[in-house]
């Protein structure tokens, strides 16, 4: 219900991740973030002795490139993970872009016909292809301008409570963002795309191990708190409950409209604070002793 911070004008193309395996004893899988390997032998058992290198990148989706935004072709699911062998023919950054805008998913390097060279090669080209960065803009001139680089979020405070390496959750954990860096002077803060979505305008965003100096209630939360009590609706669900302060806040705030609207007689609707922040992890106890229920985020403490 409290969705305190939200993202604007933000329908746009949040890139898919490319998961890089290579190929050994002939059997590979993949998750979404990582490189796995289902081999009887590990990567550095072998007689290579390449340097580390970035082994997964997130990959632009050809079904957001050739299709429009809105359509239903746009928004269904692929059934399947396209791999794709890369070689001599495709290595090269041109044809390798080409291999990735038509549907490739997994890059497996075949280890039986290449050297540590070719795969440093490939694996530099394949870096080039992705597009997985995005700003999370707080000044006001981004409200209504955000763009697939520029993300507006109406928190001019965000950058004081983030860090690299924490997570940022779009549209109830739609889209997945990771910090990598912070700009103390404009306050922006640049963040890797962790997985594919199209977000809504206005759309929630959270931040579950930071703390934020945020009320309880926004303007329009108090407004809609108070058509609730006109209707005699049965609960209020407090999202971003952080401490039992903001339990109490609003719990005053139902009783003072009750008040004004000369329904005091009425018993006042229970509260469900909504756990999904380290906050509210943190004072937990003390959220649960005001609160008259618990709710859960599914996505937003994962």
């Amino acid at each position: 219900m409290f969705s305190q911070v939200i993202a604007r004008q933000c329908c746009r193309q949040v890139t898919k991740q490319g998961v890089v395996v290579p190929a050994m004893s002939g059997l590979i899988s993949s998750s979404s973030s990582s490189m796995m390997i289902n081999s009887r032998r590990s990567f550095s058992d072998t007689k290579y002795t390449a340097t580390p290198l970035k082994t997964s990148f997130n990959l632009i989706d050809p079904i957001l490139i050739n299709s429009k935004i809105g359509s239903s072709e746009h928004s269904r699911l692929p059934l399947t993970k396209i791999v794709a062998t890369i070689g001599p023919t495709s290595e090269q950054a041109e044809p390798l872009k080409k291999v990735v805008e038509a549907g490739m998913k997994i890059m497996r390097l075949n280890f039986s016909h290449a050297t540590t060279e070719e795969v440093e090669l490939r694996l530099t080209n394949l870096a080039l292809c992705h597009n997985d960065t995005i700003t999370l803009q707080t000044s006001e001139e981004y409200a209504e301008a955000s763009t697939d680089k520029d993300l507006f979020i109406n928190y001019s405070k965000l950058h004081l409570c983030m860090k690299p390496g924490m997570k940022v959750l779009l549209d109830d954990g739609a889209a997945i963002l990771t910090v990598v860096s912070i700009n103390e002077s404009d306050g922006t803060v640049v963040c890797s795309v962790d997985n594919s979505a199209e977000l809504r305008s206005r759309a929630g965003v959270n931040i579950p191990n930071a703390e934020t100096d945020l009320p309880a209630m926004s303007e329009k939360d108090k407004t809609d708190i108070k058509y609730g009590l006109e209707i005699d609706v049965d609960y209020v669900a407090a999202s971003f409950i952080q401490t039992a302060d903001g339990v109490r806040e609003i719990r005053n705030y139902m009783i003072e409209c009750a008040k004004e609207l000369g329904v005091a007689d009425r018993p006042l609707p229970l509260i469900i604070s909504k756990i999904e922040s380290a906050s509210a992890l943190k004072h937990f106890d003390e959220i649960l002793e005001e609160s008259d229920g618990i709710m859960v985020a599914r996505g937003g403490t994962s």
